[in-house]
């Protein structure tokens, strides 16, 4: 292993402990699901290069597609908004989305 996937290994492992904590705080147990995996690919998706472990979070996510391009963004954004870590500059502050992406209204 080179010391550049070290290093991303080392800073996924800490950006996910950092999610699973704050998660953790923000709702008791555990998550599971597709919060989970939201959280995940969150993280994984702010690497350069994610590691295997990634593989579950990254695969969810790329499998969601609409039948315009538009609709896919937005279907993926409403799968990312399920980590209660998102919050959008809209939403005041409580996590989710108001968008149509959420309430499974597309435009485009």
């Amino acid at each position: 292993m080179n010391a550049k996937t070290r290093d991303y290994r080392w800073m996924v492992g800490v950006v996910l402990v950092l999610v699973w904590s704050a998660a953790a705080k923000a709702q008791p147990g555990l998550l599971t699901g597709d919060p989970k995996l939201a959280c995940e690919a969150l993280a994984c998706l702010s690497t350069g290069s994610p590691p295997h472990e990634c593989q579950p979070a990254i695969a969810r996510y790329l499998s969601i597609n609409a039948k315009k391009p538009a609709q896919t963004v937005a279907a993926r954004m409403a799968f990312l908004n399920q980590c209660p870590l998102v919050t959008n500059p809209g939403s005041g502050g409580q996590g989710g989305s108001s968008s149509e992406a959420s309430n499974g209204k597309f435009s485009g």
